[in-house]
C-alpha cells in the first residue's frame, strides 16, 4: 500500500474555500426561516449553477415526463436539501482537475451513479421525517465525491501493475469501500467527509457520510447513515440492481429494522431493472 492516505489529507487541506454562491446556498438551506424563493434567488445569480441544476433535474434517471424549465420548478420538485447537493457537486467538480481512469469510468458515468443513488434514497426513504430527508437526500448525491480526489492520488501513487490490479478488483466487487481501503488505506466516502469537514459543512451531513464506513447502534446515526449504506449496496459505478445487490440490500434493511415498504421497494427495483435493460439494448 502506498502512502495515499497522507497525500489525500494533504490535498484536501489545500482546497480553496467555498464560493460565495455555495456558502449562501448552504446558509439558506440551514435557515428554518428561509423559503424556496430565497434559494431560487441565490442560484439564479449564477448562470453555471442554473444550467447544471436544470441539466441534472432533467436527467432521464429521474424520469420526469415534462421538462423542468426553471430553478423554482426544480427546487419545488427535489426540495432545498437535494438542490443544495447539486450546487455543492457542481462547485466541487469545477474546482478540481480530475482523472477517473483508475476507476475506469468517465464523468458522465460518475454523475449517473450519483443521480441513481439520489433517486434510490428519495424514493425508498420518502416517508422519513423531514429532518432526516434534509440530510440523506443531499448526502446520497454527494457521498461519492471523494472518488474524484482519490482517483488523482491513485494516478500519482500506483505503478502500472498496481493500477491494473486495482482496476480489476474494483470492477469485480460489490463493496467498493473494501477495495479502496485495501489499496489506499481510505475509502471515497471517508475522503468526502474529510473534505466537508475542511469546508465546515453541517455536522449531521458530515457524520451521515463518515459513518458509512463505521458500524454502530446509535439511533440517530443509523437513521442518517443506513439509507446511504443501502443505496451503496444496491448501486455502484459498475453494477446496478443485480440479484446479489438486491438480496444484500433487502437483508441489510431487514436486519437493521429499517422503515421500508418492501412491496414498494420491489416495484421500484423492477422498474429500474427495466430501465437499465433498455439502456443496455
Amino acid at each position: 500500500m502506498k502512502d495515499i492516505y497522507n497525500q489525500t489529507i494533504k490535498s484536501i487541506s489545500s482546497f480553496p474555500a467555498l464560493s460565495n454562491v455555495v456558502s449562501e446556498v448552504c446558509k439558506t438551506c440551514q435557515d428554518p426561516n428561509s423559503s424556496i424563493a430565497d434559494l431560487v434567488k441565490i442560484i439564479e445569480k449564477d448562470q453555471g449553477a442554473t444550467i447544471d441544476i436544470l441539466r441534472t433535474a432533467n436527467s432521464p434517471i429521474y424520469g420526469f415526463t415534462r421538462e423542468i424549465v426553471s430553478v423554482k420548478q426544480a427546487v419545488s420538485l427535489f426540495g432545498m436539501g437535494t438542490i443544495k447537493g447539486f450546487v455543492i457537486s457542481l462547485m466541487f467538480r469545477n474546482s478540481l482537475k480530475f482523472d477517473l481512469s483508475p476507476y475506469n469510468i468517465n464523468i458522465n458515468q460518475y454523475l449517473d451513479t450519483c443521480r441513481e443513488h439520489n433517486k434510490f434514497v428519495m424514493e425508498i426513504f420518502k416517508n422519513e421525517e423531514n429532518s432526516v430527508k434534509e440530510i440523506i437526500f443531499p448526502a446520497s448525491f454527494l457521498m461519492n465525491a471523494g472518488s474524484l480526489i482519490l482517483s488523482n492520488e491513485i494516478n500519482k501513487a500506483l505503478n502500472q501493475n498496481e493500477m491494473i490490479e486495482f482496476m480489476n478488483e474494483i470492477q469485480n466487487c460489490y463493496e467498493l469501500m473494501t477495495i479502496e481501503k485495501e489499496f489506499m488505506g481510505i475509502s471515497a466516502v471517508e475522503v468526502t467527509a474529510m473534505l466537508f469537514e475542511h469546508w465546515n459543512f453541517e455536522v449531521d451531513l458530515i457524520n451521515a457520510i463518515k459513518n458509512i464506513a463505521i458500524s454502530g447502534n446509535n439511533i440517530k446515526k443509523r437513521n442518517l447513515t443506513n439509507p446511504l449504506k443501502a443505496a451503496l449496496k444496491c448501486i455502484n459505478f459498475y453494477h446496478k440492481y443485480t440479484p446479489q445487490q438486491i438480496d444484500n440490500t433487502k437483508k441489510f434493511m431487514k436486519n437493521n429494522l429499517m422503515n421500508v415498504d418492501f412491496d414498494y421497494f420491489d416495484k421500484f427495483v423492477e422498474n429500474r431493472i427495466e430501465v437499465y435493460s433498455e439502456v443496455r439494448i
